[in-house]
């Protein structure tokens, strides 16, 4: 009880009565739709509405005859991607499906209940996810087993389908997803003779109608609930139920826009995996309105074409993204992932923002399918993203040529569904020479241990500990307590010298300030200087974790790539003495040195853990750049400077940094000859 007390506290006044409305609404809107609605008359399906299903209207799907157009040309679906659309499919023929964060499981289509034999996994399961692959594979191949699988999956779930079940077992988000995926079946009209159309419309209402009743309070899984019933809306705009649903759906879904979306265009919970998934349902929001003739706001599409700009300005030079807050590193295996990727191309294609070319090799297949377009429409540009600074969210990424530092000044999450944030402010994610270097641990999974609480804590983030404590109080799967203050509070960008500021109030009355310079020219390097003020005596660690592989030789401050091309130089200075260990796959007495690059999965990676215990204020500095570029680094303690020497061309130059701890001050001099 004491820890629901100590989440609510965080809503604030507004947060509470939004939640007391949301509750008092779904008590009243379940007793409707169990009784009054299901018990004593039945869904007001009419003969004819099954029209619409057997020739159903453009949603946010490319047409059947496009998809085959396009399917004829050279290289439209790569070799790699045909082979995994063709595993999955396999799979499920043989009735074995992969779950994430489960591992496989088998369906099992005999006289068992479908909820019955799936137990902790009917979540996953009874989404459904596994119709696009059939459907993908049967376009690809025309081969009648898929076709058939896809038959079979209907007549066993339509025989088990039931209002109880769909109360008692799924969520309103599983109901979304699932009348979602089998939406691919009809929109590429997969098998459509043979399935009862009227029996699949009975049960597309009630899911819906159930979406309604129950749907969440708000986050992304109301975003997903609203799509759901605004494209089912769309497709049935001809009966009253239909237009009632896409009013419905579009209304909130243009609100939780407004709500969850930052003015820069990054998603409210701060977590790079959801801000990806949200960022696809509003694009298939804004797909089907286009199909369908409805006009959207512009503040609408401006936002949406933001998320767009996020996900592409924030790309790593290995293709991928750091993992903030909850989630993993963004797969092609399943389907939420997948569908992920279609971010890069749509953001081209639908908003003419041509694409990095060095990111070309990031597109798949999801270009064809929801956009009925080749990857190589798909204009591209040399310009390479340039560093961007997102002050809303608190996030700025600083890049050129092949660096790249991302800056997690943002808050622990929305504020009122703040259950995938985590407690990383001034938090650090850093590439080097096009090679990975520092990085988040990951989100690890949904179940509460020791290593859900790790990975959510402070420990597992590339910034300070102060006293052991996290910066934000963290419990359970998704519990929180009193949340750290975290602010963008300054920044110089488009020069040689890029410069950031952040600064967190979680270790209150401490206060962390972290300022981040990147050198461009003559010769890159990354100086991380952390001011740490307050009073008193305090432990203090400064946690740098290496990314999958890295080995850090702590006798030479040097870290190797598992490439084994190139070294990278990683320094720490403090005016107190730093006892550095290497920590990797700890457990005692806690956790340290995971890493979680999917769902409930670990492996050991090394942490650099420097510890002292000094009296306030204080400072350390962190200097990272490539050992083959020969800049040599000095630190004169006594007048708390930092000195970074180099030569470019025969050209030398040096930067010096004076740090004024008192003043909470860094003055910069920069000299060349």
């Amino acid at each position: 009880m004491r820890e629901r007390i100590r989440s609510a506290m965080q809503l604030g006044a507004r947060g509470l009565f939004n939640r007391a409305v949301w509750r008092g609404g779904l008590i009243f809107r379940g007793v409707w739709f169990r009784t009054l609605r299901w018990r004593l008359r039945k869904p007001p399906i009419r003969e004819g509405h099954e029209i619409a299903l057997a020739e159903p209207k453009r949603i946010f799907l490319a047409s059947r005859e496009t998809v085959m157009e396009v399917l004829k040309r050279q290289n439209s679906i790569a070799e790699g991607e045909r082979l995994r659309i063709l595993r999955i499919a396999g799979d499920t023929l043989q009735q074995k499906v992969d779950v994430r964060g489960y591992g496989e499981v088998r369906i099992d289509l005999s006289d068992k209940n479908w909820y019955a034999f799936h137990g902790d996994v009917n979540l996953m399961v009874n989404r459904h996810d596994f119709l696009v692959s059939l459907v993908q594979a049967s376009l690809l191949t025309e081969d009648s087993r898929y076709r058939d699988c896809v038959i079979s999956l209907f007549d066993y779930w339509i025989k088990n389908f039931n209002i109880n079940g769909l109360v008692d077992h799924d969520k309103p988000i599983d109901a979304a997803i699932r009348v979602l995926n089998w939406l691919w079946v009809l929109n590429f009209r997969v098998a459509i003779e043979e399935i009862d159309l009227h029996k699949l419309l009975t049960v597309i209402y009630e899911q819906i109608e159930y979406i309604k009743a129950y749907r969440s309070a708000g986050g992304n899984h109301l975003v997903l609930e609203a799509l759901a019933v605004y494209v089912a809306g769309s497709l049935l705009d001809g009966t009253s139920y239909g237009r009632t649903w896409k009013g419905w759906g579009e209304k909130t879904l243009i609100r939780e826009m407004k709500r969850e979306v930052f003015s820069d265009g990054v998603h409210t919970e701060q977590s790079t995996f959801y801000h990806q998934v949200v960022t696809t349902h509003f694009l298939k929001f804004y797909l089907t309105a286009k199909l369908s003739g409805d006009t959207l706001p512009a503040g609408f599409i401006e936002r949406l074409q933001k998320m767009h700009e996020y996900v592409h300005q924030s790309m790593k030079p290995d293709l991928t993204h750091p993992i903030l807050g909850d989630g993993n590193l963004l797969s092609t295996d399943d389907r939420e992932h997948w569908e992920s990727k279609l971010l890069l191309s749509a953001r081209s294609l639908l908003f003419d923002l041509p694409l990095y070319e060095g990111f070309r090799d990031a597109l798949n297949d999801s270009t064809v399918w929801f956009l009925g377009q080749h990857r190589e429409d798909v204009e591209t540009t040399g310009s390479a993203p340039a560093s961007c600074v997102y002050p809303a969210s608190g996030i700025a990424v600083l890049r050129d040529e092949g660096y790249y530092l991302c800056f997690d000044a943002g808050l622990f999450g929305d504020r009122e569904f703040p259950h995938h944030g985590h407690a990383d402010a001034l938090g650090i994610d850093v590439c080097l020479d096009e090679e990975n270097l520092l990085a988040d641990a990951g989100g690890y999974g949904y179940v509460d241990d020791t290593y859900r609480r790790y990975f959510r804590g402070t420990r597992a983030h590339n910034t300070i500990l102060v006293d052991g404590r996290d910066q934000s109080q963290v419990f359970g799967v998704f519990g929180y307590g009193a949340l750290a203050n975290v602010k963008l509070t300054d920044w110089a960008i488009g020069h040689d010298l890029d410069y950031v500021e952040g600064v967190h109030d979680g270790y209150a009355p401490i206060e962390h300030m972290r300022r981040i310079y990147f050198r461009k020219n003559p010769v890159k390097y990354f100086v991380v200087i952390d001011l740490i003020s307050g009073d008193g005596l305090h432990d203090l660690e400064i946690l740098l974790h290496f990314a999958d592989k890295v080995q850090y030789d702590r006798a030479k401050s040097v870290a190797r790539y598992p490439s084994g091309t190139n070294c990278s130089c990683v320094t720490t200075y403090s005016p107190m003495d730093l006892d550095e260990t290497i920590v990797k796959g700890g457990t005692d007495p806690s956790p340290q040195g995971w890493l979680s690059l999917h769902t409930s999965e670990k492996r050991p990676a090394e942490v650099l853990v420097s510890q002292t215990r000094s009296r306030l204020p204080m400072y350390c500095v962190t200097i990272l750049f490539q050992e083959h570029d020969g800049l040599s680094c000095e630190y004169l303690g006594e007048k708390d400077r930092i000195v970074i020497v180099g030569s470019r061309e025969g050209e030398t130059f040096s930067d010096t940094y004076d740090i004024g701890v008192e003043r909470k001050s860094v003055r910069l001099s920069h000299a060349e000859n």
